[in-house]
Order: C-alpha cells, then sequence, then structure tokens
C-alpha cells in the first residue's frame, strides 16, 4: 500500500499550481541526499494523473544516457515499442517531447541532474533551445531534480547559467525540523520524539525505516543501533539546542518569542576578573540582530527538572555579556522547579510539551 506523503505539502501545492496552469512549465528540485525529492516528485505524479516519464541519470557515457533516457520515454508513452527505437541524438527525444506536448500535460523527470549534465556538457545549453523555442508553447512540465547543491545553484538557477529565468519554481528541500518530525510518530511521547529527531535529524530516508507501530527502543534495536544509550543526555544536547533555535525561529515575533532574532547561536567567551581569574562563559543560545544581543537562552535535555542552582548559574553568566536587557528563555525537557517558576521573573519558560504544541 502506498505511503501517505509527511510534510512538504507547500512544496506538493506549488508543484500542482505549475501543473494546473496551461504552457511550458519548469521546475528545479534540489537538496542534500535522502531529503525527500524523489518521494515529492512521485506524489505530485501520482496527484496530477497525467503521464509521467521519469529519468534517473547515472554516472556512465554518452550513448548511455541516450539509450537509458530513450527507453524511459519510450516505456511512459509507447510500452508496446521500448527498444525497438533507437535515438540518435537528445534532440530528437526532445523533439518527441514537444510532439507528444501539444494538447496535453507531459511531466518529464530528470533525475540526478548533473550526472546527465556533467557527461553531456553542452545539455544545459541544448535544454536552453528547448525552452526557448521547441518546447515554448507546449504543455511539457520538465522537472529537473539533483543532490548536489553547488551544481544546481551554480550551473542551473545561477545568474550565470544558460538555464537562468527558464524555471518557473525553484524548490530547495531541506531536512525536517523538529516539530515536522513529529508528524511520523504521533503517539510518541515528546521527549520520544525529540529522540527521533536526534536519531535521524529531520532526513526523510531515515525517518522511512522508522516504525511508529514499533516502541521507540524497537525501532532502535532493529534500524539504527544497539543500544538506547544512543539517546543518553550528552549525545542529545547539541540536538535539544538545535531544536530550541527551531522553536525560537518557528515562534519568532509571536507571543512566544516576542523579540525580533535574525541569528541564533552557541555563545563561548573568556573574561578577566578584577582578581586576575579568567572566567569562561558558556550560552546555548544567543540570539541576536546586526550583531546585537537581543535573546539569551539556556536548554537543559535531562530527566530532572530545570533547578535553583541553574537558574543561579544563567543568572551569573549573562551579567558579563554586553547587552542592555535581553530577553530570556530557559528550555528544559522535564521542566521546572517551583522554585524556577517563582523566581524567573520576566523569563520565557518552555518545556517540552510547549515546544511541540501547535
Amino acid at each position: 500500500m502506498k505511503k501517505e506523503l509527511i510534510g512538504r505539502h507547500a512544496e506538493l501545492e506549488a508543484l500542482q499550481k505549475r501543473c494546473f496552469t496551461q504552457g511550458f512549465q519548469m521546475a528545479v528540485i534540489y537538496g542534500q541526499q535522502g531529503v525527500g525529492k524523489t518521494a515529492l516528485i512521485n506524489e505530485f505524479a501520482d496527484s496530477c494523473h497525467c503521464n509521467t516519464i521519469f529519468y534517473t541519470a547515472s554516472e556512465c557515457t554518452e550513448s548511455r544516457q541516450l539509450e537509458q533516457m530513450g527507453n524511459a520515454v519510450l516505456t511512459a508513452l509507447a510500452p508496446e515499442l521500448p527498444g525497438v527505437r533507437c535515438f540518435e541524438r537528445f534532440d530528437s527525444i526532445f523533439d518527441v517531447l514537444a510532439k507528444v506536448s501539444e494538447k496535453k500535460r507531459i511531466i518529464f523527470v530528470i533525475d540526478k541532474y548533473p550526472y546527465l549534465a556533467q557527461c553531456c556538457r553542452y545539455m544545459n545549453s541544448l535544454i536552453q533551445k528547448y525552452a526557448d523555442h521547441e518546447w515554448k508553447n507546449t504543455n511539457l512540465f520538465l522537472i529537473l531534480c539533483g543532490s548536489s547543491e553547488e551544481y544546481m545553484i551554480q550551473e542551473v538557477i545561477g545568474s550565470n547559467a544558460p538555464l537562468y529565468g527558464r524555471s518557473t519554481v525553484i524548490l530547495k528541500l531541506r531536512p525536517f525540523d523538529y516539530y515536522e518530525t513529529a508528524a511520523f510518530v504521533p503517539k510518541y511521547t515528546n521527549a520520544e520524539k525529540a529522540a527521533v529527531y536526534g536519531l535521524t535529524r529531520g532526513i526523510a530516508r531515515d525517518l522511512a525505516q522508522i516504525d511508529p507501530s514499533l516502541s521507540l527502543d524497537e525501532n532502535v534495536r532493529k534500524k539504527f543501533c544497539s543500544e538506547s544509550g544512543c539517546f543518553s543526555e550528552e549525545t542529545m544536547k547539541p540536538v535539544f539546542r538545535e531544536m530550541c533555535r527551531q522553536y525560537i525561529f518557528r515562534n519568532v515575533g509571536t507571543a512566544r518569542v516576542p523579540v525580533l532574532v535574525t541569528d541564533v547561536a552557541e555563545y563561548q567567551s573568556r573574561f578577566k576578573l578584577a582578581d586576575g581569574t579568567i572566567k569562561q562563559i558558556e550560552l546555548d543560545l544567543l540570539g541576536t540582530v546586526n550583531s546585537r544581543i537581543v535573546l539569551v537562552g539556556e536548554c537543559k535535555f535531562k530527566n530532572e527538572k530545570f533547578d535553583k542552582d541553574e537558574l543561579e548559574n544563567f543568572l551569573d553568566k549573562i551579567q558579563y555579556l554586553p547587552a542592555g536587557n535581553p530577553s530570556l528563555m530557559l528550555f528544559s525537557l522535564s521542566g521546572f522547579t517551583a522554585y524556577v517558576t517563582e523566581h524567573a521573573e520576566g523569563m520565557t519558560l518552555v518545556d517540552i510539551g510547549k515546544m511541540y504544541a501547535g
């Protein structure tokens, strides 16, 4: 049974909108390996109910690329004829695509496009020619997809690239953030959802390995590692810090994060005290706007609540910062002690439940 697409709804809608717009369309989709580009394209093709030609390039010779692309086109358009007709040039294949898409929508996907373009150095220019002339008044929907971000940016959509300005939609797929990742395991506890994000870092290929009907421990043993220790406090701290950073950007300018922030990073510095000793300062989150500190935060991923000693340590550290009156945020997996709740005046306290709240 076909799996339901999780996430990527905005990207899917963008592709569908162009598909139902008359005329030639060209989409460029890129992002790191395993991020879910192919799954998105397959979902898009299924939703459009039109002929789709899917060609996946590989590291091979130009003649082999030509043969494989020709077979992909014939298999999709004339399944009774694959291998019967041999295309001598890519122009011949592109002419066929122009002819069959004159009156109906045809989706033509070239996956792993950098392999094709680097093998056939003229390919970008050839597609430019067809986009500007032979395909211009057709209903062909061309999709160029690749994992090499550097190549796709510089050679396909860059201002100096032959194909610059031809694409009608450009999509960069990024890994899912912690909140989006939770949709893959809706019945897990919030702590378990955080662990899944730590395990997969939001990579769709790895999330597909998670069976939501199994417990977290069962998934870990079967798919990833043999010990639940891979979710220790030490290994999860940087993951939780990244989740907190994402929470800030998801909610910036709202009641949850009532301050404008353009950058959030860790902070480390050394200060020389009056007695000559050196004090090392480390903070989990430092939010800035044009180098001006506007937000300071601390993150705790542990089974115990954020306590008095941790609050006092945080307050001691921030007094050394060259900042006027920054917003203060505390994040905690297990919540906060009564002392912290009472004495964290003016601070924003965020537990794991609030992080996953809609």
